[in-house]
């Protein structure tokens, strides 16, 4: 699982503020929670666990220096660094928020490397005080719960410390005394101690207890320096303890002879470096049979690796590997070993097996069991190697020791956990407090058996065992757990041995294997495969439910019966010998597709030898490689190139038309690129503009000049796609391409007889709308002239209409030159809505003045569009003036202004309640100098047509439902700052 970053918690009022910072700190490999108020922050910091906190002095309603008080209660914020973000300068706001519990400070905004240097340096203080409180507290919990007394003194041999073992062996009122007051030593402790801290060895000393009885203790010193004055540790150990532990390991081991006498099987218990420590009753019957007595030690003191290392390697081979597995298990390489080996005997051969396993104690234990069919084992029936391995491992099986009156002298780890109670509670109970009524029957009996007449003779068996019974236990709690339970006694210990084996696991793991089992059978038989088991002899011996209802019979008519004959209606024989694809094939008289996996069995598995078939329906995929084929064939046959990219832009797939159009073979274009290859368009613009399109998830269609592989250049047209799979994700890029040299040429001699035609038509219009007034300033002057004596108002009317005529002549050309304004306008993917607020500002004025009330509705997540503002300002102002015209007749004139996101384009709509358009005169309004008002020229909408063609949108004016008139404008969406799309094309 991937780990994340230290945790930063951003408090800030600032959207821009909390953008950029959590843009900065997201780099730095953190992660980021942001808030933009106090009491939403403090709402959300009990759910959180920050590593650094930032947090903004000045915000509304809860204050950052109120905020920083009240995180300091919680205690997940008590230690953390906070970092407070301020734009002011004032040192009584600083100094307020460092009372309120602030780290440090920074001016906004902040530049990113101090920031960087700040928060990382704020981090890594946070951490190594984490890492040293964590350390401190696992330092006290070793000093509260250590087995020895350790106490600090300080330079005059005060006790300044005492751990809870100090206490107990010196007296709760030893801190203040000084430690020459409570240790006895040969030479005076003053002088004891600076030798102690300068050789680092332990000394021994006799210890004066708070009971004033004296104590054997062993004394280690270390000295430290704390305020620049000299400390000393002191750690006592009480040897009157030592002692006991020895009794204690003397007891182990006669507790392990004792045990090891019951296993009927010949046990040695090695040292670490194979010398044989001792060994049980079985392996001296053994060597006394078989006359390997070796005196009166049994091999006691020999090394046993010396003797298999010196066995001949070719005849005695075991003895080797023997050796090395008692090396591995003494070493700690491996917990257990066996070895299965032959021995010659006088009457016949037999098997043996050898088990090495860790014994307590640092010791290696060997256990030679007979595995010979025919051997009944003179030992215990019932404690085998393999429940001996498992005592020793710590498996369910619990031993406990029992004195002469029935109580508790010993229980081991397994039977402590089982009863619920430790070894401390029973010590010294009576057996019969933990046996059910009848468990307590059934223990009499066989005690008193055992201690009747089944007590070992002397010079026989060591030790007698009662037959294994089914006890049940009582624990503390009332809870009877099923049992098995072994009496055994030794000749030479008192009291007696219990070997109890818990039997739940067995019975609960009986019942998981049963509903194990038919979990699995409920599984095969739910999988829609055909799944059947079949002999060597090409038999049925078991199926899944599918088998059945493909074959339409019930199980007993399928079990045993041949599979071909089943299947292929053949006398005999197998499946395999049938089928002769296992890719591919099918049954007779169906007309589906199937395919078959067959997996080779042994009798290992305990379920015969044979195979297991599993046959799958593969029709759909098979319909779904013909359907492939023959698409993949008829793209091959189009007249059109097609070539197939991967996300790195190498060609994985290219049909003969592009072979022929490019002049390169398919084996040459394979894996590499069409830049490498001198392929594709010849403008580097013209692949940028393809990959800002594939990067925004859309289609590229249009057309550029492109090189041949002979390095002549042709135009070509293409349409570059990208391939979404079932997820939405995109992966390969599909471009289909034709040779369009002709085809432009063909255009270019049309177009130039357009042009012409199109030029008579506008000069025409030219001259029509400029001779208007040019003939009536002339009318004007005509008879100004011819006037003698014209009056003054005479004179001002003429010189109005020539001046009025002027003016209009004027805005004509004026309009004529905007008609050639952004020929190249400057696409930027940038945010539309700010733009839009400042333009409805711009003319909210001027239709105010004119009574027209103006309505607007933008979407708040518009997003960013590709427009150049120049011309999509002279574009919608042309369309606000058309608005404007409309509405000279109505009532309650209104425009209403809209943008919103419709999938990859941003659409703007421009509406009026004027008097709207009709059908006819919707052909004609994007004509050149066509107009339907007195004096409009006919170009502004050719104008607006124009500017948003080259913003590679489009404009379009329709009637409304409700009456009046909307114009739609339409642009591609930009999908931000990040592009997702990943090719590489060059």
């Amino acid at each position: 699982m991937e780990t994340q970053g230290p945790l930063v918690h951003l408090v800030d009022d600032d959207a821009v503020i909390r953008q950029l910072l959590g843009m900065l700190l997201r780099e730095q490999g953190l992660e980021v929670v942001t808030h933009s108020d106090g009491l939403t922050a403090l709402g959300a910091a009990a759910h959180l666990e920050p590593d650094i906190v930032l947090l903004d002095i000045s915000m509304p309603g809860m204050d950052g220096i109120t905020l920083c008080g009240r995180l300091r209660q919680l205690d997940a914020y008590r230690l953390v660094p906070i970092l407070m973000l301020t734009g002011i300068s004032d040192e009584s706001a600083v100094e307020a928020a460092f009372a309120a519990g602030a780290t440090d400070y920074i001016l906004k905004p902040p530049k990113p490397v101090v920031l960087k240097h700040r928060v990382s340096y704020l981090l890594q203080a946070y951490q190594a005080e984490r890492q040293l409180q964590e350390a401190a507290r696992h330092m006290h919990a070793i000093v509260q719960y250590a087995s020895d007394a350790i106490l600090t003194l300080d330079n005059d041999l005060r006790i300044l410390t005492a751990n809870p073992m100090a206490r107990q062996l010196m007296g709760s009122e030893c801190i203040g005394q000084r430690i020459t007051t409570l240790v006895d030593s040969q030479l005076p402790l003053s002088d004891l101690i600076p030798r102690l801290v300068k050789t680092g060895e332990s000394m021994t000393a006799d210890l004066v207890g708070g009971d004033g009885r004296r104590h054997p203790v062993e004394l280690t010193c270390s000295e430290f320096y704390s305020h620049r004055k000299r400390h000393h540790t002191l750690i006592v150990r009480n040897l009157a303890n030592r002692g006991q532990v020895e009794q204690e390991l003397e007891g182990a081991k006669r507790l392990l002879n004792s045990v090891i006498n019951t296993v009927g099987e010949p046990v040695a218990i090695l040292s670490p470096d194979g010398t044989v420590v001792t060994v049980n009753t079985a392996w001296r019957r053994t060597a006394d049979t078989q006359g390997m007595a070796a005196g009166a030690n049994y091999g006691i003191g020999m090394n046993y690796l010396d003797l298999c290392d010196q066995a001949d390697p070719e005849r005695y081979p075991e003895a080797h590997a023997l050796a090395l597995g008692i090396r591995q298990v003494a070493q700690g390489e491996k917990r257990e070993f066996s070895l299965d080996y032959p021995c010659q005997s006088p009457d016949a051969q037999r098997w043996f097996r050898a088990h090495v396993l860790a014994g307590p104690l640092s010791s290696v234990m060997v256990i030679h069991e007979d595995i010979t069919p025919r051997h009944t084992s003179a030992g215990l029936p019932f404690i085998t190697p393999q429940r001996w391995m498992r005592f020793l491992s710590g498996l369910p099986h619990g031993l406990a020791m029992v004195d002469g009156r029935g109580r508790i002298i010993f229980a081991n780890n397994y039977l402590t956990t089982l009863l619920g109670e430790p070894m401390r509670k029973l010590y010294g109970q009576r057996g019969r407090r933990y046996l059910s009524h009848q468990g307590w029957s059934q223990f009499k009996t066989a005690w008193r058996q055992l201690g009747l007449g089944k007590l070992p003779e002397p010079d026989t068996d060591r030790v007698a065992v009662s037959d294994k019974q089914e006890v049940w236990l009582r624990k503390p709690d009332g809870c009877l757990v099923l049992t098995q339970m072994t009496l055994a006694v030794f000749q030479d210990e008192p009291g007696l041995v219990l070997l109890i084996e818990d039997l739940t696991p067995r019975q609960t793991l009986d019942e998981v294997r049963r509903r194990h089992n038919e979990e699995w059978l409920a599984t095969v038989d739910a999988l829609p495969n055909l799944i059947l088991l079949e002999s060597t002899e090409g038999n049925i011996r078991r199926c899944n439910h599918a088998v059945a209802a493909f074959l339409g019979l019930p199980y007993p008519a399928i079990i045993h019966q041949s599979s071909a004959k089943l299947f292929f209606g053949q006398a005999s024989g197998s499946l395999l010998n049938c089928i002769q694809d296992a890719s591919a094939f099918q049954f007779p008289g169906d007309n589906r597709w199937f395919q078959i996996s067959s997996y080779w069995i042994t009798q290992e598995r305990g379920i015969g030898t044979g195979w297991v078939h599993v046959i799958d329906d593969i029709t759909a995929r098979r319909l779904v490689e013909q359907d492939t084929a023959r698409l993949i064939a008829a793209i091959e046959r189009v007249g059109e190139g097609v070539v197939t990219f991967n996300r790195r832009g190498r060609i994985i797939f290219c049909n003969p038309a592009f072979e022929h159009l490019t002049g390169i073979q398919n084996w040459e274009a394979i894996g590499r690129r069409l830049s490498r290859l001198g392929l594709g368009p010849v403008e580097r613009t013209t692949r940028r503009e393809i990959l800002r399109c594939l990067a925004r998830g859309q289609d590229w269609r249009g057309q550029y000049l492109a090189r041949r592989r002979d390095g002549s250049t042709y135009y070509e047209e293409a349409t570059v796609s990208p391939v979404h799979d079932a997820s939405g994700a995109m992966g390969d890029v599909v471009m289909v391409c034709r040779d369009v040299t002709e085809q432009r040429r063909y255009e270019a001699i049309a177009e130039a007889v357009n042009v012409t035609e199109n030029a008579g038509y506008i000069f025409s219009a030219i001259r029509h709308e400029m001779g208007n007034p040019i003939n009536s300033i002339k009318t004007a002057l005509t008879v100004l002239r011819r006037t003698e004596q014209p009056s003054p108002s005479a004179v001002t009317t003429c010189v109005d209409r020539c001046l009025s005529e002027i003016g209009r002549v004027e805005y004509l050309l004026r309009t004529l030159r905007s008609f050639s304004l952004h020929e190249t306008p400057e696409l930027k993917a940038q945010p539309l809505v700010p733009f839009l607020e400042r333009f409805c500002a711009l003319i909210a004025d001027g239709l105010a003045a004119r009574q027209i009330a103006l309505e607007r509705a933008f979407e708040a997540n518009l997003g960013l569009a590709w427009f150049d503002e120049r011309a999509l300002h002279q574009a919608l102002m042309n369309l606000i003036s058309n608005a404007i015209d409309a509405l000279a007749t109505t009532a309650s004139p209104r425009i209403v202004i809209t943008a919103k996101q419709q999938r990859q384009l941003v659409v703007l709509t421009v509406y009026d309640n004027g008097v709207g358009i009709d059908t006819e005169k919707q052909k004609h309004l994007f004509r050149p100098f066509y107009t339907s008002k007195p004096q409009g020229t006919g170009l502004g909408l050719v104008i607006t047509q124009r500017l948003i063609s080259k913003m590679k949108g489009t404009v379009e004016l329709q009637p409304h439902p409700a009456g009046g008139c909307e114009a739609i404008v339409t642009l591609e969406a930009a999908a931000g700052s990040k592009h997702p799309f990943g090719y590489v094309i060059e």
